[in-house]
């Protein structure tokens, strides 16, 4: 296996950093492992506080003794982990799964408990952490993909974090064909300290070869119920949805926008040479005070030819 590590800052331009590993499969059989990053980590001079979690599966952090800094690790990112924990880190007992149940690398996390945001991961201790991802499976010369992000917050500084990912709703075997129907989840979470912005906009214009369902258009506000968003705000001769928003998100707050659509063979012929099509989206944000600004969130979706040509 070949690997490459890689560091990315954030395209917020805060204190953020993009973690990321890139494994490649140089050997001649099909390779099937797991993946866990555990690290320890500090803030200020105490380094037995507790770690506490994020909410929503995504993540942990820790905060100083003044509360005006908290350090965070979470898997806003794409191909983010799904598994994590605290860890008192011992160095006389390197046993970098010994949070997980069971303690091994195919044990549960914190993700399963069903935290919120500031729930205790660790009480006390040495503030480590291990961090997981789901078995994969590489053929050989393929490259799998990993991702996490770890980055400082100050108190009063906000952090808008788009995302968008889609889910095959025809099939799970990781193809997509003309004729799917695949679900689109966009979302902005404000990953700020004691802050707060507005959601103004949201953008997204589709690609060739997508088909929205203007009426499974639909809009959360931090994770509660969904509200139907009118089918007026997609215009099918550009092939844009546009929804103005007013929401304000303070500390940890999200806006999720679902919708479905469906594969057509135009997405054969408008494909690039990976075979993929990308969908792109821009959100539309003002911090208190100040002007509007885009955060962007793409995802790509590769396509699968079919077995036979039509004539």
């Amino acid at each position: 296996m070949e690997a490459e590590l890689l560091l990315r800052p954030s395209p917020t331009n805060a204190a953020i950093v993009h973690r990321e590993l890139y494994l490649k499969n140089n050997t001649n059989s099909t390779q099937t492992f797991r993946t866990m990053y555990s690290e320890d980590t500090k803030l200020g001079d105490n380094d037995a506080v507790p770690i506490l979690d994020i909410g929503n599966k995504s993540g942990i952090f820790i905060q100083s003794d003044d509360e005006k800094h908290r350090l965070f690790i979470n898997n806003h990112v794409k191909d983010g982990f799904t598994q994590y924990t605290g860890n008192d880190w011992d160095e006389d007992q390197l046993n970098w799964t010994n949070k997980f149940n069971p303690a091994n690398i195919s044990g549960d996390g914190a993700e399963i408990k069903g935290h919120h945001f500031g729930d205790t991961v660790l009480n006390s201790g040495d503030t480590a952490y291990a961090l997981k991802w789901p078995t994969t499976v590489l053929k050989k010369g393929e490259t799998a993909h990993f991702g996490s992000a770890m980055g400082v917050m100050q108190a009063g500084y906000s952090i808008p974090t788009p995302s968008k990912t889609y889910q095959n709703l025809t099939n799970n075997d990781g193809t997509n064909r003309p004729g799917d129907k695949l679900e689109f989840t966009l979302s902005i979470i404000n990953n700020g300290y004691d802050s707060k912005w507005n959601f103004k906009k949201l953008v997204d214009a589709l690609p060739k070869g997508l088909q929205v369902d203007p009426t499974s258009m639909k809009q959360a506000f931090n994770g509660g119920a969904t509200t139907d968003i009118d089918p007026s705000n997609y215009d099918t001769a550009t092939r844009t949805i546009s929804i103005p928003m007013a929401q304000q998100l303070g500390e940890n707050e999200f806006m999720t926008v679902t919708y479905k659509a469906s594969l057509t063979n135009d997405a054969l012929t408008s494909m690039n040479k990976k075979k993929l099509i990308t969908n792109v989206a821009n959100f539309t944000v003002s911090d208190i005070g100040s002007s509007d600004r885009k955060y962007e969130a793409s995802v790509d979706i590769p396509i699968t030819p079919p077995d036979f040509k039509v004539n």
